[in-house]
């Protein structure tokens, strides 16, 4: 698999770009990630970027595209590809927050779904906390379905919190 450069109207997705770390060091915008247990240098984040092998292990810097100046990079979204059994789990973290609630996240899902449909793949899966509501409604409006539920399976804030797990397969299998 080479490495695409995707894209819409609003957004441009750059293979191996590295989250930044003041993203991954940021307490809200890990709030639910579980990167939240350790902190991270610029200089991690690059030489994981820079380590990854993309027919197992996709990942893509989302910029959103602006005319007449530099692109903002708004955050990162991965796929590890199973390619024995044709299933991706793919992952998504939003950096910039004065960008969230503005349906940057659902776009770049539905892309990097329909790419990974195209290239192959017979089921995407996703899981997030409970409590995680942007995560799972980006799940939902990518037309996943909810396919289980592993009770306790993080602690947050001293607390249970429930794995909600959904999939979604292709439409010609």
């Amino acid at each position: 698999m080479r490495e695409p450069v995707l894209s819409t109207t609003r957004l441009e997705f750059v293979p191996n770009v590295p989250s930044r770390a003041g993203w991954l060091n940021d307490p809200e915008v890990v709030r639910y990630s579980e990167l939240r247990h350790s902190s991270h240098t610029q200089e991690e984040c690059d030489l994981y970027a820079n380590s990854k092998d993309f027919a197992r292990e996709c990942q893509w810097g989302i910029f959103i595209r602006r005319t007449g100046g530099p692109w903002l990079h708004i955050g990162g979204i991965t796929a590890d590809i199973d390619q024995n059994n044709k299933v991706a789990q793919m992952g998504i973290l939003l950096g910039e927050k004065g960008k969230w609630r503005e349906g940057y996240g659902a776009e770049a899902w539905k892309v990097v779904m329909g790419w990974l449909f195209a290239n192959g793949v017979y089921k995407i899966e996703a899981g997030c906390m409970d409590a995680n509501h942007g995560m799972r409604r980006i799940c939902q409006i990518s037309g996943m379905h909810r396919e289980a539920v592993i009770k306790g399976r993080f602690l947050l804030d001293d607390k249970r919190e429930d794995e909600v797990r959904y999939a979604k397969f292709t439409d010609h299998f």
